[in-house]
């Protein structure tokens, strides 16, 4: 590519306008990846509280008539996101 500084008005002009399209586009997928990362970053952190509460009532209780308690029935800390 020529440098630019040597470029007639007419071919800057072609530069310049593809160029502007790009700035004029590019806020959109930035706000929309911006989103996805927002999203991302919850679910992570969803998926975090999750595996600690899973580790926490991993290991199994034993009631008092000696049988395993099925648990059938588990509050978790991200039950209203699903």
């Amino acid at each position: 590519m020529k440098d630019t500084f040597l470029l007639n008005p007419p071919q800057l002009e072609m530069f310049k306008n593809p160029v502007d399209q790009e700035v004029e586009t590019l806020p959109v997928p930035a706000t929309q990846l911006k989103v996805v990362q927002t999203n991302h970053v919850e679910a992570q952190d969803c998926l975090n509280k999750e595996n600690e509460f899973i580790r926490k009532n991993e290991e199994p209780r034993i009631e008092s008539s000696g049988f395993l308690n099925a648990n059938s029935s588990i509050s978790s800390p991200c039950n209203s996101r699903l």
